[in-house]
Formats: structure tokens, sequence, C-alpha cells
């Protein structure tokens, strides 16, 4: 029991890392390029991170 407490506390204190460091990186996207008025960069990129983020974390 313990044992999977701690599993899913990891998972959420990974999950939270991930999304931190990809916010603070697509701002700091956003603020250098302007292509975030790109229909494309709006609509495929965020759904890329979230794939990414489903295939990352341990139980998805």
């Amino acid at each position: 029991m313990a044992l999977k407490v701690e599993a899913d506390r990891r998972k959420l204190v990974f999950e939270s890392l991930v999304r931190t460091k990809l916010t603070v990186h697509f701002k700091r996207f956003e603020k250098r390029h302007v292509v975030t008025q790109d229909p494309l960069y709006r609509t495929h990129v965020p759904a890329l991170v979230l794939r990414a983020i489903s295939k990352a974390s341990p139980s998805a």
C-alpha cells in the first residue's frame, strides 16, 4: 500500500516538473519568436507536448 502511494506521489511530482519545465520553455520560445501567430504552431506543438507528457508518465 505504502509503495503505491509513493509511486503515485512520484508520478505527480514528475508530471508537475515536466509541465513547469515545458511552460517555462514555451514562454521563452514565444518571447524569442513571433511564430506564435502561426496557426500550425498553435495546434501542433501543444498536441505533441501533451502526447509526450502522457507517454512519459509511468501509468497513462
